[in-house]
């Protein structure tokens, strides 16, 4: 699943975002897109779970659509 950070991208603690994230599934992998704000969580986590370890952390986060067959489809859902 996909999330994506608000606020400026170039700000964005991509360490904290993931201890956040680890701290709620700590076999979690986490693949981060810095450029684009985006963060691709593969794992036992839930989106509701990922939202509020997130938002837990002072995150503003978005899950984002699945989309087969795109470059935002990570394969992990079949």
């Amino acid at each position: 699943m996909f999330f994506e950070i608000g606020g400026n991208t170039a700000a964005i603690d991509w360490s904290a975002v993931s201890r956040a994230l680890l701290a709620a599934d700590p076999f979690a992998q986490l693949e981060f897109e810095p450029q684009h704000g985006r963060v691709r969580i593969e794992g036992k986590l839930s989106s509701a779970r990922a939202a509020a370890a997130l938002a837990a952390a002072g995150f503003q986060a978005e899950h984002l659509p699945h989309e087969t067959g795109t470059s935002t489809c990570c394969g992990s859902c079949g």
